[in-house]
C-alpha cells in the first residue's frame, strides 16, 4: 500500500480549516449564510476545545450514540460519532458503524469515502475502490487527484490493469505535477497494461523530479553553508534519508524493461547497465539477460543470469530464463533441471511444465488454450519485427502469391478467414476484392495489432477451433499461417474446416515437415507434420489437395526450417 497516500480527517461533524479564526466565518450578508456560520463557529469550538483524554471521548461517542438512536441516518451525527471511535482507535466499531448506513441517504457517500479509507488501510483493495467509486459517482465523477491516485493503488493492487490505466490518463489530463513515487506507479501501471511507450515517458518524467529535487538540495545546502546556518556534508547526508534518489534504480530498469518489451533491446542494455552501475538487483540482471540474448549474446545473457540467480535463488522467473537459454544453446539436461527448479518454485508455471513434458516425452495432447494466450499477448509488441527482420518469416509472402496465381486481382471474393490471423502479416497480402476479411485469434494482443491496419471486417478473439465448430458463415478461402504447428492431431480442424467451407473453396495452410511417422513435437515447442499425414486427413475430410510446395519458413539459431504449403479444395 502507498502509505505516503493516506488522508485522514478526523475533524469532528463537519469538515473545516483548523486555523480557520472566528471572525473570518462572522461577516455573512444573508441568514442562511449566517446559520451556516454558527454551525461552522460551534464545531470549531467542540474541536478546540475537546480534550483528548479517554474518558471525555468515551462521554462523546454516549453522547452521539443517544442522538443517533432519535436519527439514526443523520450524516453529521455519524460522522461525529465515526471520529470519536477513530480517536479511541475502535476500528472494528468504526467499521460497523459505516457500513451500516444507508448508501441511499443524502450524503451517505462522506461516510462511504470513509470507509473506504479503513479498507484500504486494511488492504482490503476490492472493498475500498468499490467505496472510493461511489463516492465519486455521487459527486458526479468531480475530480480528485488524491483520491484518484488512491484508487489506482487499488487497481493495482487487484491486477486490473486496464481499469487502472483509465484512470491514470485522467489523472494525466487534469494535472500535470504528481510525487515520483507516484510517476513510479504510473509506469508501472502502463508497464502492466503493455502501454509501454506511455510507460517510458512516466519513468523519464520521474527521473526528471528527482534531477530537479537534487539540484534544490544543493542549492539550499550551498544557501546554508554561505549562511553558516549548517554544516554542508552533514546537511546533504541528511537528505540522503528523504531523497527520492532512492527510486532511480528501479525507474532506469524500469525503462529497460519496457524497451525489450516492443524490441528496442540496445537502448533496454544501455538502461540496464546504468541501473546495475547505481544498484546490483537480480531481475535488473535478468532484464538485461533478455535484452543481451534477443541481440544474439546468449554467452553474455547466460552469465547475467547465473548473477542474477546467485542473489535471488527462488526466483521461478530466473529459474525458468535459465532454462530457455540452455535449451536455445541445446545443452538439454541443464534445460530440464533449470525446469524442474522453476516447477518445484511455483508448481501452476505452464510454461515450465509443458517444456519438461516436452523435453521428458510425456507431451500429450494439445497446448493449454491459456497457455498460448499468454504467449501470444506477451509476443504481440515485437511479433513482426521479430518474424520478418530476424527470422525472415516467408509464409504471409507465399501465401500472397498462390492468390494471385488462382485470382485474378480484379476478381471478386465473397468472404474470407484468417485462422490465427495474428497482427494480420497474411491479412494485409490480400489485394483482391472482398465482402467480408474475418480474422480469428487468441491472443486480444494480436488483434489489437490487427486492427491498427484496418484490413479486417471483422476480428475474433476465440480458440480457432471453437469458432469453426460455432459460426454458420460459409468462406471461399480460408487460411491459416503457421497455425497447424500448435495443433498435432489435425482431424479436429480439417473436420469444421470443411463444414464452413463453400463449394470449390480453398483451404490454404502451412506446416513444419517431419518425415518421421504422422507428426511430432519438436523441443522448440511445435509441431511437425508429414506428407502422407496431411495427404490422409485430407482425403478424411472429402478435401482434395490441390497443389503443395517446399517452402523454407524461417530462421531458428541462424539455421532455416523447412516445411511446405498446401491448397486443399472441398470435393463437390
Amino acid at each position: 500500500m502507498l502509505d505516503y497516500l493516506t488522508d485522514k480527517n478526523k475533524n469532528i461533524g463537519y469538515d473545516f480549516n483548523k486555523n480557520r479564526s472566528l471572525k473570518c466565518v462572522y461577516h455573512s450578508k444573508n441568514v442562511d449564510d449566517k446559520k451556516e456560520n454558527l454551525l461552522q463557529i460551534k464545531n470549531i469550538i467542540i474541536q478546540e476545545n475537546l480534550s483528548k483524554n479517554k474518558k471525555d471521548l468515551e462521554n462523546l461517542v454516549a453522547y452521539f450514540n443517544k442522538k443517533l438512536k432519535l436519527k439514526k441516518d443523520d450524516v453529521e451525527l455519524t460522522i461525529g460519532l465515526g471520529n470519536a471511535l477513530e480517536e479511541l482507535q475502535e476500528e472494528r466499531l468504526l467499521k460497523k458503524l459505516f457500513l451500516s448506513f444507508d448508501k441511499n441517504i443524502t450524503g451517505s457517500e462522506v461516510i462511504k469515502k470513509r470507509l473506504a479509507e479503513i479498507f484500504y488501510r486494511e488492504e482490503n483493495f476490492k472493498k475500498a475502490v468499490e467505496n472510493y467509486e461511489f463516492y465519486l459517482n455521487s459527486k458526479r465523477n468531480k475530480y480528485n487527484k488524491d483520491l484518484y491516485i488512491k484508487i489506482i493503488d487499488c487497481y493495482y493492487n487487484l491486477k486490473k490493469y486496464e481499469k487502472c490505466s483509465d484512470y491514470v490518463l485522467m489523472c494525466l489530463k487534469n494535472s500535470s505535477e504528481f510525487s515520483t513515487e507516484v510517476l513510479l506507479l504510473f509506469g508501472n501501471v502502463f508497464l502492466k497494461s503493455k502501454k509501454y511507450k506511455r510507460a517510458i515517458e512516466q519513468f523519464l518524467n520521474g527521473i526528471q523530479t528527482i534531477v530537479e529535487y537534487l539540484k534544490k538540495i544543493e542549492n539550499l545546502s550551498y544557501a546554508s553553508e554561505n549562511n553558516n546556518k549548517i554544516n554542508k556534508e552533514k546537511f546533504l547526508e541528511a537528505a540522503k534519508y528523504s531523497s527520492p534518489q532512492r527510486l532511480l534504480p528501479k525507474f532506469l530498469n524500469n525503462i529497460g524493461n519496457a524497451y525489450n518489451k516492443i524490441g528496442y533491446y540496445r537502448e533496454a542494455q544501455k538502461y540496464l547497465i546504468k541501473a546495475l552501475s547505481l544498484e546490483k538487483n537480480p531481475y535488473t540482471l535478468n532484464n538485461l539477460s533478455l535484452s543481451l540474448k534477443a541481440q544474439g549474446k546468449k554467452n553474455d545473457a547466460l552469465n547475467h543470469l547465473l548473477n542474477a540467480l546467485q542473489i535471488e535463488t527462488k526466483s521461478a522467473e530466473i529459474n525458468f530464463n535459465l532454462a530457455e537459454i540452455y535449451l536455445s544453446m541445446n545443452d538439454i539436461n541443464k534445460s530440464q533441471k533449470f525446469l524442474n527448479e522453476t516447477i518445484k518454485l511455483d508448481p501452476n508455471h505452464e510454461g515450465a511444465k509443458l517444456k519438461s513434458e516436452i523435453l521428458n516425452g510425456n507431451f500429450k495432447g494439445k497446448f493449454p488454450l491459456k497457455y498460448l494466450k499468454h504467449h501470444f499477448d506477451n509476443y504481440s509488441e515485437t511479433f513482426e519485427k521479430h518474424l520478418l527482420s530476424t527470422l525472415n518469416y516467408k509464409v504471409p509472402l507465399a501465401f500472397s502469391k498462390i492468390m494471385k496465381s488462382k485470382y485474378e486481382k480484379k476478381y471478386s471474393l465473397k468472404n474470407i478467414l484468417d485462422l490465427g490471423c495474428g497482427t494480420g502479416l497474411c491479412g494485409i497480402q490480400i489485394k483482391n476484392n472482398f465482402n467480408k476479411l474475418v480474422g480469428v485469434d487468441i491472443s486480444k494482443q494480436m488483434l489489437n495489432k490487427a486492427n491498427q491496419k484496418s484490413i479486417y471486417t471483422q476480428l475474433i478473439c476465440t480458440d480457432i477451433i471453437n469458432f469453426l465448430k460455432y459460426t454458420k458463415q460459409k468462406y471461399e478461402i480460408i487460411i491459416a499461417a503457421d497455425v497447424l504447428i500448435y495443433l498435432g492431431d489435425l482431424n479436429e480442424l480439417f473436420k469444421f474446416v470443411h463444414n464452413v467451407m463453400l463449394c470449390n473453396a480453398r483451404f490454404i495452410f502451412s506446416i513444419e515437415e517431419t518425415k518421421k511417422g504422422e507428426y511430432m513435437i519438436n523441443q522448440n515447442g511445435r509441431f511437425s507434420h508429414t506428407l502422407s499425414y496431411i495427404t490422409k486427413i485430407s482425403q478424411k475430410n472429402n478435401l482434395m489437395i490441390e497443389t503443395y510446395q517446399d517452402l523454407k519458413i524461417r530462421k531458428e539459431n541462424n539455421k532455416w526450417i523447412y516445411g511446405k504449403i498446401f491448397t486443399v479444395m472441398k470435393n463437390q
